[in-house]
């Protein structure tokens, strides 16, 4: 019946999965926060936290973290160096993922999360409207899980630049039609397109590497 927590100041660490699966709705954090880590879906089936204001120091995003909570946007400090497999992943309500100014690892692209080098799409919210996407051209790689559970999206254009379309990156994308792959992709990952059930097309090039 946990609904509320107050994460004190001194708290560097929560470890994995401390409030999964709880009725959280409201986390709060002690002012200056020390916290330096969120652990492997550490607040992940919390459907009812719908916000959460992450502490400025903080490092590490594990994966999972947020994984199929009720987050609709969120702020990643420009503290965070390391995200951690799809850590907002799968959550239906999340319509932007934003990248706090001065993050020399990440950026946002229009609430989609990118390497700074735009060279990484590594994760897109899956509550973002449009039912198509456009992944701009220099993109190379498409991380692991990074659409995991877009259930609105219907297509998404890939760029002739792009080179790796990496595990699970299309998981449980369950409206997607049919997907295009460039002659630029040299490898498909192992299950980048499971649980798409209405997938029903995929052109695909020879020069293309099935893990």
């Amino acid at each position: 019946s946990l609904t509320s927590v107050n994460i004190p100041k001194s708290v560097q660490v929560i470890g994995a999965c401390a409030f999964s699966g709880t009725p959280l709705s409201e986390v709060t954090f002690g002012e200056d926060s020390e916290l330096l880590l969120i652990g492997d879906t550490a607040f992940g089936k919390t459907l009812f936290l719908k916000n959460i204001v992450l502490p400025e120091k903080l490092q590490v995003i594990g994966a999972h973290a947020f994984l199929n909570s009720g987050l609709t946007t969120v702020t990643i400090p420009a503290s965070v160096y390391d995200l951690g497999i799809g850590p907002f992943a799968d959550c239906d309500d999340l319509t932007e993922i934003k990248v706090a100014d001065g993050n020399a690892f990440y950026k946002d692209i229009d609430g989609v999360v990118y390497t700074l080098d735009e060279k990484t799409l590594v994760e897109y919210p899956a509550g973002k409207n449009g039912s198509t996407y456009n992944v701009p051209e220099g993109d190379e790689v498409i991380g692991i899980e990074a659409f995991y559970g877009s259930d609105i999206l219907n297509y998404v254009y890939l760029p002739q630049t792009l080179v790796n379309i990496s595990e699970g990156a299309f998981y449980s994308c369950t409206e997607l039609r049919s997907m295009t792959i460039p002659d630029s992709v040299l490898q498909i990952g192992r299950l980048a397109f499971s649980e798409d059930w209405k997938l029903s097309s995929v052109y695909i090039s020879d020069n293309t590497k099935m893990a």
